[in-house]
């Protein structure tokens, strides 16, 4: 990276909606300006949870091309870990997933 350290705190804040369609939204802040929202919509389909997510990225011009990519790749691992998490949870003999 070089011989320059820039630590960096992350606040992240988090809102549910319980009510169908179950939708959790995030919004993390870092400096320099750099702000991260996110919504993530749970659907029952079935057997299965569809998770759809919607993300914007705000950043400084120098910036926002890594923070994309970064976003982009952190929020494709955390979608596939969230999949594996519902595939993973018991459910009634209907195929739903208890409340």
């Amino acid at each position: 990276m070089g011989p320059f350290r820039v630590p960096n705190a992350y606040r992240a804040t988090y809102f549910v909606h319980p009510e169908a369609p179950r939708r959790l939204r995030a919004r993390g802040e870092s400096i320099p300006r750099v702000v991260i929202d996110a919504e993530y919509t749970l659907e029952q389909q079935g057997e299965r949870t569809r998770v759809s997510e919607r993300t914007t990225v705000s950043a400084l011009f120098g910036l926002k091309g890594f923070v994309a990519r970064t976003a982009r790749e952190a929020h494709r691992k955390q979608l596939a870990n969230l999949s594996e998490y519902f595939d993973a949870l018991p459910r009634t003999a209907a195929g739903v997933l208890p409340r």
